[in-house]
């Protein structure tokens, strides 16, 4: 890959209109407060190969992991890994040319996050979150510009998580991730039936 510099991680790569949009995080930097934050950045490229830095969301957590989707009207949707004590996840929306962004807190964790932008735009995710004992588990719920809603907690647990989701037939979301709660790591696949309207 040409353009990106050294000690930044491409997460995920989301193709829209024929430009691939990039999540990228940085390695821990120290900050004047003498924290270590690592630092979120979004890159385009139309050919996979080069890369040129779009923007700098700077959202207000530490941070690492996140997915990145587009709303039928070409908003920009990140959902983020945070890394805070509470370990929630947030929510960026952008509107072209993306310079400007909104965070909010989904109130929730979602590690290994990703996410699915229906063609009526609802959003539906997927990612590790945590009982109130503290037990890792993949959960999958509904996703607005504002929050994360967990539905469902699939069998899972110890390292778990990083989901993919797909359409299947109609009325149907396809869930791969992969657990351990089982002692050896394997892949499952979740069927999830939605409703077909709002």
């Amino acid at each position: 890959m040409k353009g990106l510099p050294e000690n930044q991680w491409l997460w995920q790569l989301d193709w829209h209109k024929g430009v691939g949009y990039g999540a990228v995080y940085s390695a821990a930097r120290q900050t004047t407060a003498g924290a270590k934050r690592r630092v979120f950045t979004v890159w385009k490229t139309t050919d996979g190969v080069n890369y040129e830095k779009l923007a700098e969301p700077n959202p207000p957590v530490d941070l690492s992991e996140a997915a990145i989707r587009f709303l039928p009207d070409d908003t920009m949707i990140v959902l983020l890994r945070g890394e805070e004590k509470d370990r929630h996840a947030w929510i960026g929306t952008s509107v072209a040319p993306y310079q400007k962004w909104e965070w909010k807190d989904g109130g929730h964790a979602a590690q290994g996050p990703n996410f699915i932008v229906l063609a009526d735009g609802r959003m539906f995710y997927a990612g590790r979150d945590f009982t109130e004992k503290g037990a890792a588990r993949t959960v999958f719920g509904r996703m607005t510009r504002e929050k994360l809603e967990p539905l469902l907690t699939f069998p899972s647990g110890g390292d778990c998580s990083y989901a993919g989701i797909a359409q299947g037939e109609a009325g149907v979301l396809n869930v791969s991730y992969y657990s351990s709660h089982e002692g050896k790591t394997s892949i499952y696949l979740a069927k999830v039936r939605i409703a077909m309207d709002r």
